[in-house]
């Protein structure tokens, strides 16, 4: 079986796929879903999910415990179904970030 080489976009480097970092000019790599697009993925639903229960508490009379509760399904599993779903679109990222000289 043939390991799987992908290639430095800085110094053209030939790496094995699942390094940390470039063998030829250090360049960090990172795989998969970008960590900024996680956090969204947990804030959208979050705030959505508040949103929802403001209008519960408004128009519906429930105890705080169970508005938090659905605050926290609402938030879990949209963060859930989101994260899964930017997993399958960024299964093929992989991103080289080399260190700016200081």
């Amino acid at each position: 079986m043939t390991e799987r080489l992908i290639t430095c976009t800085h110094c053209r480097s030939k790496i094995p796929h699942g390094a940390n970092v470039c063998s030829g000019c250090r360049a960090e790599i990172e795989y998969g879903t970008p960590n900024i697009v996680l956090l969204l993925a947990l804030l959208i639903p979050g705030i959505l999910g508040f949103s929802f229960v403001k209008y519960l508490h408004a128009n519906v009379d429930f105890s705080n415990t169970a508005l938090w509760t659905i605050w926290g399904v609402i938030t879990v599993a949209g963060f859930g179904v989101l994260a899964w779903g930017m997993a399958k679109v960024f299964k093929n990222r992989i991103e080289f970030t080399r260190q700016k000289n200081k």
